[in-house]
């Protein structure tokens, strides 16, 4: 079998890769990585890796020619698509035409709400499930107003991606504008109300509807933590695996 992994810059795809390394009971297998970064390190990891190619991002005019002829030529069977966007790309590209391998794909209504913090708390917003949040555009003139919905003691980042991009606490006006500022690249922001206590994750594996497995896990420490005035990358450095019966249920039903 030929697989495609893609985004392997990233901690997830490499992680899946060792997975399937260590406990696939078949063995009779090709990985072929790809990566919009020539620099990722996935691209050069001849251990996990059978095969790697740079290729454009998913937002690119030509990504799909790119990939279309790596797969043909390549007989890939079935591909692992990881990063957010081009999860939505391909879940996009299922809903008008026909994909060019196998795929593991989330319905493009979901994936649109859980790549966009701003659009999933929107839709939450009416639980107990997500803090009280506002959205705002880089642009936005009244921050005072952010102040006045949350309080001066709450968390801002980007509204897209996994990482802690633009992550920061907030506790006075200047910080967040001077905050604003030095994250040019960050156009849409959301804060919402600091909530201390422990960074869990539960992940989840559905299939036609039923949750086959979950597992939860604590982050602890982060990647470059000190490069981050929030201490937060995104990667964790070190983390654990947690029995957390709450969290998995309070997951389903967010779900």
């Amino acid at each position: 079998m030929k697989i495609l992994i893609t985004g392997v810059g990233g901690p997830t795809p490499r992680s899946f890769a060792i997975a399937l390394k260590k406990y696939a009971p078949n063995k009779n297998y090709q990985i072929y990585a790809t990566d919009i970064n020539p620099l990722s390190i996935g691209l050069y990891q001849k251990d996990l890796f059978d095969y790697s190619f740079v290729v454009p991002p998913a937002n690119s005019p030509n990504y799909w020619e790119v990939m279309e002829k790596l797969i043909l030529e390549n007989n890939i069977e079935i591909a692992i698509i990881l990063p957010e966007l081009e999860i939505v790309e391909w879940c996009k590209r299922k809903e008008t035409n026909e994909l060019p391998c196998k795929v593991l794909l989330p319905d493009l209504s979901i994936a649109n709400l859980l790549v966009d913090k701003s659009k999933m708390t929107e839709v939450l917003k009416d639980s107990d499930i997500v803090p009280p949040s506002f959205s705002f555009h880089r642009s936005h003139q009244n921050v005072a107003e952010i102040f006045e919905a949350l309080g001066a003691d709450f968390w801002v980042r980007s509204t897209g991606g996994t990482s802690g991009l633009g992550s920061l606490k907030i506790k006075d006006i200047d910080s967040l504008k001077n905050w604003i500022q030095i994250n040019p690249n960050v156009n849409e922001f959301i804060a919402s109300k600091f909530l201390p206590g422990r960074n869990l994750a539960c992940k989840m594996l559905y299939y036609n509807g039923k949750l086959i497995r979950s597992a939860c896990a604590e982050r602890v420490n982060y990647i470059m933590a000190k490069v981050s005035p929030s201490g937060i990358t995104g990667n964790t450095s070190f983390g654990r695996l947690l029995n957390e019966p709450k969290l998995v249920s309070e997951a389903i039903r967010t779900m």
